[in-house]
């Protein structure tokens, strides 16, 4: 990382008034896209990678609005990211879709009455209406795919992985 971030000063790409603030940006960047790519070597590997990239899409989204629990230190975050997502795609393999949507709209019906968790303490007034009204939207449009999915019985793969990512964020919040 010191030899990335010396030939951005040497070259004058940056300051180093803001150093420390592009050094922690390319360390979020680089933590962010291991977990992706964690997500989606295990998708790989067990033949899930719709449910997989549905999952990465879904959880970001809702994560990212919701906010939630988060690892004390960046390796345990890689390390049990994967582990965990592992552990829920096997455990909801042997449930049936429909058992699945019903928990899913449970989860949701909750998550409508769950605040944006500030995690930053930076975050403005307006910010947190705005992560709020977007979550409520996203959650409704959540709750309208799985009703509309157990009303026709579709069993789309895309939607397993919505529902492991509310199942997954919604359970990072109660931990929180």
């Amino acid at each position: 990382m010191d030899i990335i971030m010396n030939y951005l000063l040497n070259n004058n790409y940056i300051t180093k008034n803001n150093k420390n603030f592009i050094k922690y940006g390319i360390e979020v960047f680089i933590l962010n896209n291991l977990s992706i790519m964690s997500i989606l070597l295990v998708s790989f590997v067990t033949n899930k990678i719709i449910i997989g990239i549905s999952f990465i899409i879904n959880f970001i989204v809702i994560r990212t609005n919701l906010g939630g629990f988060h690892c004390k230190k960046p390796l345990n975050c890689i390390l049990m990211f994967p582990l965990l997502y592992f552990n829920l795609i096997y455990i909801f393999k042997a449930v049936h879709i429909d058992i699945l949507i019903l928990f899913s709209l449970i989860i949701l019906n909750f998550m409508l009455f769950l605040k944006p968790i500030k995690n930053n303490c930076y975050l403005k007034e307006y910010d947190y209406i705005r992560c709020k009204n977007f979550l409520n939207i996203i959650l409704i449009f959540y709750i309208l795919i799985n009703v509309y999915s157990l009303i026709w019985t579709s069993n789309v793969l895309i939607l397993r992985g919505i529902d492991y990512a509310v199942i997954f964020s919604f359970f990072c919040t109660v931990l929180n």
